[in-house]
């Protein structure tokens, strides 16, 4: 908005000028208007010169061109105005909170929407004052022509790398679009698909997959989609923080359909305590539990696994999709009668995989609900069933009867009804942890 006031006059502004046009539309207080001027120059839309006066940059011009583009008036202060002035009368009595918050939630809403959809028209107003990434033969040296296919043209986009800055940087560029795709340092090589061998390609827009070495870390990379990566998709984004930034890759993507996407959405969010934690360390600092995807399955584990090896996981057995939202309500029961919080999961069974009387879809607490998740074939773990043995290694006994040698911080799974290995040997009895008894499990037990 102020660098907006700026582009209104043919001549430059000084900032005594510009503070008192700020106060005149209505921008910013006594206390914020300082801190309005400082961000236009931290993120240099525009910049001041000896003389006190304001300069805008490329990056400033191309920033209004785009929003007049739009049509919405974002570069005008009304706006910002109406919304602090809405601030104003609650903060003067006139209005309360609950009147004012709807209506500028709605508003905000319909502006994110319409940038949301017409974003492009930045890019095309960026591109009129900027020299897309890659394009200049000076600056960037090509190290592979025709290295991977654009998924907007089809036509293959080469491999650049540029040391302009002080420190290597790699891009790929498409001619036909005349756009370029910035990469992560490493070395970079055409993801294949380990099925059938065909180069593995990136369902939401058609790139092609990379993969990314980098020595210093060793194993085998990580995966990236070179237009995900610059723009990540917001419907298929693990992590709200990520939706608006770069560096996005193939583990933080939610899609369904890709080998390649772990993310999973409410990753982050806590479930509920790690009952694990609480027991091993006294009702101390406790991990939680949140929502995890291994491969294609599902389960929920312990954030403290990597620090502590805390063993908890639960595996959401044939579940389709599993996931949690911030507004997912918290468990009445839970908070009532065990003073704990525990938020509501979301689980879809895939099809066939649960019994005709179960529900294919489960939303409820994972604590307060384990009947129906037993109904569904599974069973919460318990850190009782995990006890040491030797060479640092453990036996792990689930709550179906399945009994397996695992490592140290690997937890007891929550899945079974078959034959299980025990160091190598087939362990066929069906032997109930409950009661003792053999000839059924814990899952069916007449006690």
């Amino acid at each position: 908005m102020v660098s907006c006031l700026i582009l209104s006059f043919v001549n430059y502004v000084k900032e005594v000028e510009l503070i008192s046009l700020m106060d005149k539309n209505g921008i910013g207080t006594d206390a914020t208007i300082a801190t309005h001027i400082s961000t236009i120059q931290t993120r240099e839309y525009a910049q001041k010169d000896p003389q006190q006066r304001f300069h805008p940059t490329k990056l400033g011009i191309a920033l209004i061109e785009g929003y007049n583009s739009m049509g919405y008036q974002l570069n005008k202060p009304d706006l910002r105005r109406e919304m602090e002035l809405e601030c104003n009368l609650v903060a003067s009595g006139q209005k309360t909170k609950d009147q004012i918050m709807l209506p500028i939630l709605t508003k905000m809403r319909e502006c994110f929407e319409r940038v949301s959809n017409e974003a492009h028209k930045l890019d095309q107003a960026v591109s009129r004052h900027y020299e897309c990434l890659g394009a200049s033969n000076d600056s960037w040296r090509l190290l592979k022509p025709d290295f991977s296919k654009c998924g907007i043209c089809s036509n293959h986009m080469g491999l650049k790398e540029s040391s302009n800055s002080g420190r290597s940087m790699k891009s790929l560029y498409c001619v036909t679009c005349r756009k370029g795709h910035s990469l992560p340092p490493g070395e970079i090589s055409i993801m294949s698909d380990e099925r059938n061998g065909n180069e593995q390609v990136c369902p939401i827009c058609q790139f092609q997959v990379l993969r990314v070495v980098r020595e210093e870390y060793g194993g085998n990379g990580y995966m990236i989609c070179p237009k995900c990566f610059n723009d990540p998709p917001s419907e298929m984004v693990s992590d709200a923080s990520m939706s608006s930034t770069g560096g996005f890759k193939c583990s933080r993507c939610t899609h369904p359909a890709c080998p390649l996407a772990s993310g999973v959405r409410g990753g982050t969010i806590e479930l509920f305590a790690c009952p694990f934690c609480a027991q091993q360390r006294g009702g101390g600092e406790l991990g939680k539990i949140t929502l995890c995807k291994k491969g294609q399955s599902f389960c929920l584990g312990c954030s403290s696994y990597s620090t502590t090896g805390c063993s908890y996981t639960l595996w959401l057995r044939a579940a389709a999709e599993a996931s949690v939202e911030a507004d997912h309500p918290l468990c009445p029961t839970c908070m009532t009668r065990e003073g704990r919080s525990s938020r509501k999961l979301k689980i879809v069974w895939k099809p066939g995989s649960v019994p005709p009387h179960v529900n294919n879809v489960f939303f409820g607490c994972i604590l307060c609900d384990s009947n129906k998740l037993m109904d569904a074939g599974i069973t919460l773990p318990e850190s009782s069933l995990v006890t040491p043995h030797q060479r640092g290694r453990s036996i792990v006994r689930g709550g179906q009867g399945r009994s397996r040698s695992m490592s140290v911080g690997r937890s007891a799974r929550g899945r079974g009804g078959r034959a299980s290995r025990t160091n190598g040997r087939h362990n066929n009895d069906q032997t109930c942890f409950k009661c003792g008894r053999s000839g059924h499990y814990a899952n069916a037990c007449p006690g």
